[in-house]
């Protein structure tokens, strides 16, 4: 099935959704408009000259246009984090999610410093997230707790075909998926203490979903802490193992 989306519900989607580059800005950059427009990437957005019609394109001939990177890739992380998309209900939830993957497998997105002129990894923040309420995707949603099961099953077989692809003695469990649910953990402390202190409003409706969000926190908070301890038993059950197994090796020498 292939992946459909839809950003027109985004607030201000075209400020928040979309990049333009002028011939001057373009210029400054090192490149110019014909440049981006032939460049085909496979890995994210490609630029294009906006219009519906053939005038409209004509008269936007020195501008080029592309969905933001940005965009991109929230897009595509609805398959990983298995949600439909950002709402005002589960953002905070998409976020938890891309920011347990990215302390997995690393971050969702690279940028080019443009001091440096380097290219590197970043991470995708709370408030980004936020500004894409809105988004959906014909993606099947999963619960947090079927979604924690899946993600940490997928890791721990990644891992374990790891460990038995080399010398396991000489290779580190990693990654210590029971300090990665800690460290999340400790993250959604912070999450969760800002929460509670936020000052409640005069709209009704606005304080639920603060009673909402701020419940949902909670019970992530215990799923993540039950998922440190269940890991940490499966990592020190399979270092005894590997100890184990060892130990005979040297014995049988």
């Amino acid at each position: 099935m292939s992946l459909n989306w839809n950003i027109g519900d985004v607030k201000d989607f075209r400020e928040v959704c979309y990049e333009q580059v002028t011939e001057e800005e373009a210029k400054e950059a090192g490149t110019s408009i014909a440049e981006l427009l032939n460049h085909s990437s496979f890995m994210g957005p490609n630029w294009y000259t906006p219009g519906e019609s053939e005038q409209e394109k004509l008269a936007n001939s020195g501008i080029a246009e592309r969905l933001s990177p940005l965009t991109n890739c929230l897009i595509w992380s609805t398959i990983s984090v298995d949600l439909r998309g950002i709402t005002e209900e589960n953002y905070s939830e998409f976020w938890l999610r891309i920011h347990l993957l990215e302390k997995l497998t690393g971050c969702f997105l690279n940028e080019k410093d443009p001091e440096t002129g380097k290219w590197g990894p970043r991470k995708i923040t709370l408030d980004e997230i936020k500004a894409h309420i809105g988004l959906s995707c014909n993606v099947s949603p999963l619960s947090w707790r079927e979604w924690l099961n899946k993600t940490m099953d997928n890791v721990r077989r990644d891992t374990l075909r790891s460990v038995g692809e080399k010398d396991s003695r000489s290779e580190p469990w990693a990654p210590k998926l029971s300090q990665v649910a800690a460290d999340t953990c400790e993250q959604m402390d912070s999450f969760g203490e800002a929460l509670e202190k936020h000052d409640l409003s005069d709209d009704d409706e606005e304080n639920r979903r603060h009673d909402r969000d701020y419940g949902r926190v909670c019970k992530m908070q215990n799923w993540l802490a039950d998922a440190a301890d269940t890991w940490q038993e499966i990592e020190e059950r399979l270092e005894a193992e590997l100890e184990e197994a060892e130990q005979a090796e040297e014995k049988g020498a």
